[in-house]
């Protein structure tokens, strides 16, 4: 009896023990990192211990199936360029002050490891690679396009309901309540927000992102420098990392988006490199593509810092278009950073400098084949000389072929020189097609008509979801293939269902040969990204499409076209009217020139009658009937 007791007590006890293990073990670490379905936690749930339990010790005190799943995003590693971001369980370490326009000796620190910390994650990016293929082309190309990642995964969340922007309204007194007793509380809806914004999110999370990379556009108005500590001697080699601040101003009005310190800029003529020292005077303003980190709300804007500004020119980043976009491909995800900030800066710089600038870059290559013909000519020349010396042709085979190589070089030599003066007449989608290599990253102006419109949605993050329109563009020499134009911008009224589009110009960067699937084999295409299409159309077109009805009869476009063809003549109908003035001036132009002829036989007749023996005074002689004497005699006029 007491060994089948023992044998019970034994078997109590280890189910006792399985079950506190396993009770254990259905219960999540505290800051495991999860999809982005949970909700996140907001800045009054991380300071308020009552609304979610925020210590190992809260949580052990609840059963296990009451024990909310923490999220909290200060743990959460989106890509490489986050900066500082702890292990789970491990303390933040780095904390800010938020709307305090200044900072203390111990945010200045975190501020400096934050800076320090930005060549650390580049440094493990490339060196935690374990592919042997992992180029520098390839880390900067994660590098670039880590700057997206962490606001992708907060749209994310924001789609998925579990990330709100709205400000919480705190409970007024209702000024309809009954008098004389305690004012009823209401709470003060808002409207829910329709669209993500990045510096909504900033502003109400600023916790969150801390450290975390993120992009913005706008006017950089540069304020001057100032002055950060190094301890650890990683930026500087004197202790003291100097930036450059300034103020990001929206690009479509007024408005102060953020307070920006950088390490210098990048502009057209130094795209890899960083000029530490600001162009221009302090408070001019440029626009800028900033990629950097946040560090605090100072006041109500953001403070980022940025290793450095990128100025937008009409100038596209042909260095990085060379260096980090393979030709002969379609657009792959590590190079759709690019992809997008080209067509962003195209759109955002004006339409006349790019035109120009494709004008320049059109002239410059017609002078460089102008040049490669010469070189041609005279390398020919010096064969036939080497020829001639060795006897293998004679002396008349020599100038034979002399001249007719100085005729070849003077005919084509004439044709180029045609075309600086008359950009149009240029092949350049031939050029463009078989030297592709020396158009990359160019500006390019093509003149066509388009057969196909294609729209979808651009990226989210890299281009706030805007849609984009694929065009495909024929031209006069491209003997029926295409060139691929991407642009954001349509002309007004552009008919995007019309079968053909007459009259269009594209100026746009050529960004490489794009290959598509064709009905056997695939085939390659010039891409061009553009900011701006151009369509001049006539009133007959314009007239067309309406009937057609791929224009509205109520568009600006149509009404101006009828206005114009009902106050004018048709064509026919001028033709017609220019054919009778013709006709009715050759008519009398004949009778003029026949009268002028019958006048000047009558004066040849008069003239061979006359004597020239007589005085100058011409006697003429006339029969007068005399009634007296019935007879004729002479009457005499002087």
């Amino acid at each position: 009896m007491k060994r089948l007791t023992g044998f019970w007590l034994s078997i109590c006890i280890w189910l006792l023990g399985a079950t506190t293990i396993f009770g254990q073990a259905t219960e999540l670490p505290p800051f495991e990192p999860l999809p982005f379905e949970p909700e996140p936690r907001t800045p009054a749930q991380d300071s308020s211990a009552s609304r979610e339990p925020d210590s190992p010790a809260t949580r052990e005190s609840l059963p296990a199936s009451e024990r909310p799943a923490r999220f909290n995003w200060r743990y959460q590693r989106t890509s490489e360029a986050d900066l500082l971001i702890p292990e789970p369980g491990m303390p933040v370490t780095v904390q800010f002050k938020h709307r305090d326009p200044s900072f203390t000796d111990l945010e200045v620190r975190a501020y400096s490891d934050l800076l320090n910390a930005i060549q650390e994650q580049q440094f493990k990016l490339r060196a935690n690679s374990d592919d042997v293929t992992f180029s520098e082309a390839d880390a900067a190309n994660r590098w670039e396009q880590a700057f997206y990642r962490f606001e992708q995964a907060r749209r994310q969340a924001w789609k998925n309901g579990k990330l709100s922007l709205n400000d919480e309204f705190p409970e007024l007194p209702n000024p309809f309540g009954p008098a004389g007793n305690a004012p009823t509380q209401i709470r003060r809806q808002k409207p829910a927000i329709e669209t993500y914004s990045l510096l909504k999110d900033m502003s109400v999370y600023p916790d969150d992102y801390i450290g975390r990379p993120v992009v913005l556009y706008g006017n950089y108005r540069f304020d001057g420098q100032i002055q950060i500590p190094d301890p650890a001697l990683t930026r500087s080699e004197n202790g003291i990392i100097v930036l450059n601040r300034g103020r990001l101003r929206s690009l479509v009005s007024s408005d102060l988006i953020a307070m920006v310190d950088t390490l210098g800029y990048r502009g057209p003529n130094n795209q890899s490199q960083i000029n530490p020292t600001w162009p221009g005077e302090k408070g001019t303003e440029v626009p800028v593509l900033i990629k950097g980190w946040f560090i605090k709300l100072w006041g109500r804007q953001p403070l980022i810092v940025t290793e450095s500004v990128r100025i937008l020119t009409p100038r596209p980043l042909e260095q990085l278009i060379v260096e980090y976009s393979p030709n002969g491909t379609s657009i792959r995800e590590d190079e759709e950073w690019l992809y997008y900030e080209t067509l962003r800066q195209l759109q955002l710089t004006d339409a006349k400098p790019q035109a120009a600038l494709a004008q320049a870059v059109q002239q410059m290559r017609i002078h460089e084949l102008m040049k490669e013909l010469t070189e041609k000519a005279e390398a020919e020349k010096t064969l036939l000389a080497t020829d001639l010396k060795q006897l293998r042709i004679t002396e008349d085979q020599y100038r034979t072929g002399e001249r007719r190589l100085n005729r070849q070089l003077q005919s084509r030599i004439a044709r180029y020189k045609r075309y600086l003066t008359d950009e149009s007449a240029f092949p350049t989608y031939v050029d463009l097609y078989n030297h592709w290599d020396k158009w990359r990253g160019s500006l390019v102006t093509l003149r066509g008509h388009v057969r196909r419109v294609i729209t979808t949605p651009g990226d989210e993050a890299m281009f706030q979801g805007a849609p984009l329109h694929e065009l495909w563009l024929f031209t006069d020499d491209s003997q029926h293939h295409p060139a691929v134009i991407v642009t954001a911008s349509l002309p007004k009224d552009f008919p995007v269902n019309a079968e053909v589009i007459d009259r269009v110009t594209v100026t746009g960067c050529f960004y490489k040969m794009y290959t598509y699937p064709a009905s056997t084999d695939r085939r390659a295409a010039p891409l061009l990204l553009a900011g701006h299409v151009d369509w001049s159309p006539v009133d007959s077109q314009i007239i067309e499409l309406a009937n057609a009805g791929h224009l509205s009869r109520e568009s600006s476009l149509y009404l101006a076209a009828a206005r114009r063809a009902s106050g004018n003549w048709s064509e026919t109908g001028v033709m017609l009217f220019g054919f009778l003035m013709i006709l009715i001036m050759m008519t009398v132009w004949g009778r003029v020139q026949r009268d002028r002829r019958e006048r000047a036989r009558i004066l040849e007749r008069v003239d061979s009658s006359r004597n020239f023996g007589e005085t100058s005074v011409e006697v003429l002689t006339f029969p007068v009937y005399d009634n007296s004497s019935d007879r004729i005699h002479d009457r005499i006029h002087g």
